[in-house]
């Protein structure tokens, strides 16, 4: 048996079989805010469907900044820079739907939080692109 699910950054196809061996990509947890810079295993802190390439990529990095990396990546004309914008936009409005709660993501004493990061703005991606698969 096959467990498959999309990642939540890239919505590339991502799972495993029941035997263990890899299949496609590799499902890993992300840690909305990282565990190295005061993020929770609390489950409201978890991304649980995310591809080791994407949650490698967002590394230690506050969404912001991988926001502000990804579109860095596409302004830099990435071959990979369809795929980018899809993983900022996902960045950006899980972004949006944590700022009520996102204090509570962290460890108790941790101010590490920089709220006042300026956020690059994402390009739209061009028109007449399939449909991803």
């Amino acid at each position: 048996m096959t467990i498959t699910a999309r990642c939540f950054y890239c919505e590339r196809t991502i799972g495993y079989a029941s035997n263990g061996n890899a299949h496609s990509l590799r499902i890993t947890r992300d840690h909305i805010i990282p565990r190295s810079r005061g993020g929770s295993h609390h489950h409201l802190n978890l991304i649980p469907n995310c591809c080791h390439t994407c949650n490698g990529m967002k590394g230690s990095l506050f969404l912001e900044d991988f926001i502000n990396l990804l579109v860095s990546k596409i302004e830099a004309g990435s071959r990979h820079s369809d795929r980018y914008i899809t993983m900022a936009h996902n960045a950006r409005t899980l972004l949006e739907q944590i700022k009520p709660y996102r204090y509570r993501l962290l460890k108790v004493g941790y101010t590490g939080v920089d709220s006042n990061v300026e956020i690059k703005d994402i390009p739209q991606k061009p028109i007449g692109l399939p449909p991803r698969k």
